[in-house]
Order: structure tokens, then sequence, then C-alpha cells
């Protein structure tokens, strides 16, 4: 049956208690705020590394998986810092609930890997290791702010779609 239908939160394996960010994952979050990103872009500490959220309309145009200009410079900002650190980059690519169908996008699965590999093959082109990349596509399976396996209402009338149409960069520092 398509779409798939969400298994329900029960299902899912639960999210483990939020690891305190560690002294480096914090100087991280810090340097990477001091280069005065745009306001569409969120950098949070965690555990041994960092998340760096970007909203969609920064990276790309509606329905697409072309990366704009500004998208390309901001992401050439993050090379230096991401070439310098040793841990995995994991790029996760997100979709709002609202149902896409074209011919390159059957679905917003294929639209958010899409978006995922588009920021991994600019990195890898930029000079961050290839063997420390990874693109997974989500599509609207993770409402933003909704931690993995809770039950989101992302149909609700007063979800904010805007705020699921991202990118995030999972920064490993180790």
């Amino acid at each position: 049956m398509y779409p798939p239908q969400r298994p329900p939160a029960d299902a899912l394996p639960e999210a483990g208690p939020a690891e305190e960010p560690t002294a480096e994952a914090k100087r991280l979050a810090q340097a990477l705020e001091a280069q005065d990103l745009p306001p569409d872009v969120q950098v949070t500490p965690h555990g041994s590394g960092l998340s760096i959220e970007i909203k969609d309309r920064v990276l790309f145009a509606s329905g697409r998986a072309d990366l704009g200009e500004e998208g390309q410079q901001l992401l050439a900002r993050l090379v230096p810092m991401l070439q310098s650190l040793k841990g995995m980059v994991t790029v996760e690519g997100h979709t709002d609930s609202n149902a896409i169908n074209t011919a390159r996008f059957p679905s917003n699965w294929e639209l958010s890997a899409a978006r995922a590999a588009a920021v991994v093959r600019m990195l890898i082109s930029d000079g961050v290791p290839a063997n420390r990349l990874r693109a997974v596509g989500y599509a609207d399976t993770r409402p933003h702010g909704t931690p993995p396996g809770a039950n989101a209402d992302s149909t609700a009338p007063d979800h904010d779609r805007a705020a699921d149409r991202r990118v995030t960069l999972i920064v490993e520092t180790r």
C-alpha cells in the first residue's frame, strides 16, 4: 500500500536520554555560530558531535534537489570545519507531509534522498573525504522537533510544515 503507513510510536525504538555536549562539541558550535551564519541555519551541540540544521529554502528551490548559489556558498563555509574532524558526517534530507509526485521525484522519499545526496556530492567536490560522508533520506517521517519514534501529527493545521523541509548535517567529532 502506498504511501506506507507509519508504524505506531510504541513500535519504534525510543531515543535514549540526551547526551550532554562535550567541551569539543560546544567549542565547534560556538566557532560555527561566530561565522555569522544565516538565521535559517541552527547549530546544536549534542554528545560528542553537533547538528547543523539548514532550512531547505537556503539550499534548494521548491520541489528541486539542485543546490542554489546561496546553498553552495553556505556549504563551502562549513567545509574547513568538516575537513578538520575525523568523525562521520551524516547528511539527512527531510520533507514536509505534502506529497510530491513528479517525473523526477515520484514521492517525498526520492526528493529527500536526492537533496541529501546533492549536499554530499558538493562536500566531496570541496574536499571532504567521501568515506566520512553518508546521505539519508527521511521524507516526512521525522517532523521537525519530534524525536525519532515519537508520534507527531505533521498533518495538524497548526503544524509548521516549513520547519519540516530541511537538511541536517549530523557531525561526529571523533
